[in-house]
């Protein structure tokens, strides 16, 4: 076994090249990390015989370097009488020269009685009611940056 205090520069360097070239061209452990609750979204409700059908239409906000590789993704649930919870999850892409593709969107939806509820997402409270305004958005300012 080899102490890699014991190796030289040359020696390292070439194991560090040879590790990072693996992990490029394999994708073994160099995913980059998922970051939940990321970007925002604006919310919008159809009506439906049972109630509304609300849509969550989320954008990351950010560049995803390398859309085929990228993932965002978003789930919304009743998860009390009143209270509605949307999460988003976030992974970039393994492009290595950093570029950027754009933002990300996705959309998740849930079927809900009329009634008021409470939206949670990333530390941000909402209070909507059907009919819903055009842009109900979160965070606070996303429908006018987003």
């Amino acid at each position: 076994m080899v102490i890699a205090g014991g190796m030289g520069f040359l020696e390292r360097k070439a194991i560090t090249f040879a590790a990072a070239t693996i992990c490029m061209v394999s994708g073994i452990g160099c995913a980059n990390p998922e970051i939940e609750d990321y970007g925002g979204f604006c919310l919008s409700a159809v009506a439906r015989d049972e109630g509304f059908l609300l849509i969550v239409n989320a954008d990351s906000m950010d560049c995803a370097s390398d859309h085929k590789r990228a993932r965002f993704e978003c789930e919304v649930e009743r998860v009390d009488e009143g209270e509605i919870v949307v999460t988003t999850l976030f992974q970039d892409g393994k492009d290595p020269d950093d570029s950027c593709n754009g933002p990300l969107t996705t959309t998740c939806e849930v079927l809900l009685p009329d009634g008021e509820y409470t939206v949670h997402f990333a530390g941000e409270s909402l209070a909507i009611a059907f009919p819903l305004e055009p842009e109900t958005c979160l965070p606070e300012g996303f429908g006018t940056t987003g």
